[in-house]
C-alpha cells in the first residue's frame, strides 16, 4: 500500500478536523445571527407600535382642539386652541416622516405608512381651511361648523383605521416570531448534536488513520532500528515513496553496510599480523584474534579468561598494573612496551597501542612483536659502543702518537717525514671528527640524548660561532655578515652552537672567493629563522631529499663539498627544539640558503614544560 508522504499525513490528520470545527463554527454563527435578527426584529416591532400610537395620539388631540376652534362660548381654552394646534401638527409631521425614513424598506409597512401620512396631510389641510375661513354672520359660522365637524369625524375615523392597519401588520408578525426563534434553537441543538457526532466519529476515524499513517510506520521503523542495534537481519523494507518508508530503506541499506563492514572488520582482525585483543579493567582478556596462536603460540580459546599477568614477565608486573592504569584514566591512545613469555617460554618485546572504552569498560589493544626491532637496536647499540671504545680510543692515542712524533719526541724529522706525519694526523683528526658525527647523529636520531634548558640570546651564540671562523674566512677572502637583533631563546646552547657551526663552517668552506657569506635573525610571530647564504654550489635535489625528508642519509659528504651527515645532525638539533631545518637555491644568482626555524623563549616553554628529547625517528 502507497501512503502519503508526511506532509500529506500531517494535513489530513489537522486539516480534517480544521475544516470540520470552522464548518460547524460558521453554521452556528449563521444561525444565531438569525436568533439576533429576529430578536432585533421584535424589538423594532415593538418599537413601531409605540410611535404609532404616539402619533395617533397626538392625531387625535388635535382633531379634538381643531373641533373647538368654533365652539360658541369662547372659553380660555377655545382661544389658546391655535396655539396649540400648530407645534402639534410640526411634530406629528416630523415623527412620522421619521418612522416612514426608518422603515422605507418594508414595501407592505411602508405603504400604509404612507396611507397613514396622507391623512395626516388631510388634517393638516383641515387646519389651514379652518384658519383662512371667515364668517358674515353667526348662521354662516353654524353651519361652516357643522360641515367641518363632519370633515373632522370622518378623517379621524379614517386615522384610526389606518393606525390600526399598521398596528395590526405589527402584531401579526410579531406573533410569527417567537415561533421562528424556536425553530431556530432547535436547528442550533440540531446542529451541535450533529456536530457532536461528527466529532467523536472523526476523532475514531482519525486515531485508526494515525495508527495506519504514523504510529505502525513508526513502529515498524523502532523494531527495525532494534534490530539493527542488536545485527540481526532486518525484513525486507515495504515500497512507497514516503519519508518513513524512505527511512526504512535506508536502515535496511544500513544494515547491509554494517553487515558487510563488520565481516571486513572481522576478516581484517583474523588475518591482522598483529594481536588484536580487548582486556577488563581487572585486567582480564575479554577476546583476541588467531594472531595469539603465531605471536604466544595460545589459541584464543587458551588465551580468553586468563589475566594479562599470565603472560608478562615477573620484573614486569609492577609496571604492567601501572601502565593499564595509566592507559584506563588518558583519553588518548596509549602507547608502551611490555616484555611476554609465549607457551614455549621464549621472551618477546611488544609495543602495545591501547584505548580505553568508558562506556564498555573495556581496554582495546593491538599487540606489535618488536622483538626484532629492538634486537636491531641492541645491535645498533652494540656497534655504537664499538665505534666509541674500539675505534675512537685507538685512533686518539694513534693521533696522540702521531702528535709527539711531529714535536721530535723519537728524535728530529726531516721535512718530508714531518709533513707525511702531519698529514697523516690530519686523516685521523678527520676519522675522529667522522666518528664522533655518526656517534651525535646516532644519539640525536634514538632520542638519547637529554636537552640542558637554560636562557640566551641567539645573536650572541651565533657571533661567537662566526668569530671562530673569522680566520678561515679571512684566508679565503670570504667576508661573514652578520646582520639582526637580540634574539631571546631558550634551549641547549652546545647543541645550537654545534648546529650553527655546521651551517656556517660548511658555507665558508664552499664559499668562492671575495664572496659573502650572509646569516641573518629573521623575527617571526612565535620563533626566529636564522639563514645561512653563501654562494656555494647547491645539493643536488636526491641529496635534499634525502636530507630534510628522511631519517637516515646513504652519503656522508656530498658532491658540492657540504658534509650531509653534518647537516643532518643540524636538522635533527633543530627539530630537537620543536624547530624545522630548510634549505632555498636560487638558480639565477647561484645562491644557496639554509635556514633553521626554533620557538623563542614563551612558546619554547608551553611547547615542553619537561623538555626532554623525543624519539625524533618515530
Amino acid at each position: 500500500m502507497h501512503l502519503p508522504n508526511l506532509f500529506w499525513r500531517g494535513m489530513i490528520l489537522a486539516l480534517i478536523p480544521l475544516l470540520l470545527q470552522l464548518s460547524i463554527v460558521c453554521t452556528l454563527a449563521y444561525f444565531f445571527h438569525k436568533l439576533k435578527l429576529e430578536s432585533a426584529r421584535e424589538s423594532r416591532s415593538q418599537e413601531l407600535i409605540a410611535q404609532i400610537f404616539m402619533i395617533s395620539r397626538d392625531s387625535m388631540g388635535v382633531i379634538y382642539c381643531m373641533s373647538l376652534r368654533f365652539d360658541p362660548s369662547e372659553s380660555f381654552e377655545t382661544k389658546n386652541i391655535e396655539a396649540q394646534i400648530a407645534p402639534n401638527l410640526r411634530q406629528i409631521r416630523t415623527h412620522l416622516d421619521r418612522v416612514i425614513a426608518e422603515n422605507d424598506t418594508d414595501s407592505l409597512l411602508l405603504e400604509r405608512l404612507k396611507s397613514l401620512k396622507k391623512i395626516q396631510t388631510k388634517i393638516d389641510y383641515l387646519h389651514e381651511m379652518s384658519i383662512r375661513q371667515t364668517f358674515n354672520n353667526e348662521f354662516d359660522r353654524m353651519q361652516f361648523a357643522l360641515r367641518f365637524f363632519l370633515h373632522l369625524r370622518r378623517t379621524a375615523r379614517e386615522h384610526a383605521q389606518s393606525t390600526n392597519s399598521i398596528v395590526l401588520l405589527e402584531q401579526e408578525r410579531q406573533a410569527q416570531i417567537p415561533t421562528r426563534i424556536r425553530s431556530l434553537i432547535s436547528t442550533v441543538w440540531m446542529i451541535l448534536t450533529i456536530a457532536l457526532i461528527v466529532s467523536v466519529l472523526l476523532a475514531v476515524i482519525l486515531s485508526y488513520t494515525y495508527v495506519i499513517l504514523i504510529k505502525r510506520p513508526m513502529k515498524k521503523i523502532c523494531s527495525t532500528g532494534r534490530l539493527l542495534a542488536q545485527r540481526e537481519m532486518l525484513p525486507e523494507p515495504s515500497g512507497g515513496n514516503d519519508e518513513l518508508s524512505s527511512l526504512e530503506r535506508l536502515l535496511y541499506y544500513v544494515s547491509g553496510a554494517v553487515r558487510e563492514a563488520t565481516a571486513k572488520e572481522s576478516d581484517l582482525i583474523k588475518n591482522a599480523a598483529n594481536m588484536i585483543c580487548s582486556i577488563s579493567q581487572k585486567g582480564e582478556f575479554l577476546a583476541a584474534n588467531p594472531y595469539t596462536k603465531i605471536m604466544l603460540g595460545l589459541t584464543t580459546d587458551q588465551i580468553v579468561g586468563s589475566h594479562l599477568h599470565d603472560i608478562v614477565i615477573e620484573e614486569d608486573f609492577d609496571s604492567c598494573s601501572e601502565k593499564l592504569r595509566k592507559a584506563r584514566e588518558s583519553d588518548t591512545m596509549s602507547n608502551f612496551e611490555l616484555r611476554i613469555r609465549t607457551a614455549q617460554n621464549n621472551i618477546i618485546d611488544t609495543m602495545w597501542a591501547c584505548f580505553w572504552s568508558e562506556s564498555q569498560k573495556i581496554l582495546f589493544c593491538v599487540v606489535h612483536d618488536v622483538t626484532e626491532r629492538k634486537n636491531a637496536e641492541r645491535i645498533k647499540q652494540d656497534l655504537t659502543d664499538m665505534i666509541s671504545h674500539d675505534l675512537r680510543s685507538p685512533l686518539t692515542s694513534v693521533n696522540i702518537s702521531l702528535a709527539l712524533l711531529a714535536r721530535g719526541a723519537k728524535g728530529t724529522l726531516e721535512e718530508t717525514q714531518r709533513q707525511k706525519i702531519e698529514g697523516a694526523s690530519a686523516e685521523v683528526l678527520n676519522l675522529i671528527e667522522l666518528i664522533n658525527d655518526l656517534l651525535d647523529f646516532q644519539k640525536l636520531s634514538a632520542g638519547k640524548i637529554e636537552i640542558n634548558k637554560k636562557e640566551f640570546d641567539l645573536m650572541e651564540e651565533i657571533e661567537r660561532v662566526a668569530d671562530t671562523f673569522a680566520l678561515k674566512a679571512e684566508e679565503k677572502q670570504v667576508v661573514i655578515d652578520i646582520a639582526g637583533e637580540k634574539a631571546p631563546a631558550i634551549g641547549d646552547t652546545m647543541l645550537l652552537r654545534q648546529a650553527m657551526t655546521v651551517l656556517i663552517s660548511s658555507a665558508v668552506k664552499v664559499s668562492p672567493r671575495n664572496t659573502i657569506v650572509k646569516i641573518e635573525i629573521i623575527r617571526e610571530s612565535s620563533s626566529y629563522q636564522v639563514t645561512v647564504k653563501d654562494w656555494g654550489a647547491p645539493l643536488a635535489a636526491s641529496e635534499i631529499e634525502s636530507l630534510l625528508y628522511s631519517t637516515f642519509t646513504s652519503k656522508i659528504e656530498s658532491d658540492t663539498g657540504r658534509s650531509l651527515l653534518k647537516l643532518s645532525i643540524c636538522k635533527l638539533i633543530a627539530q630537537a627544539h620543536f624547530g624545522e631545518m630548510g634549505m632555498i637555491t636560487d638558480d639565477r644568482s647561484d645562491s644557496c640558503i639554509f635556514w633553521i626555524r626554533i620557538p623563542d623563549a614563551e612558546s619554547m616553554i608551553e611547547n615542553e614544560p619537561n623538555f626532554v628529547f623525543k624519539e625524533i625517528a618515530g
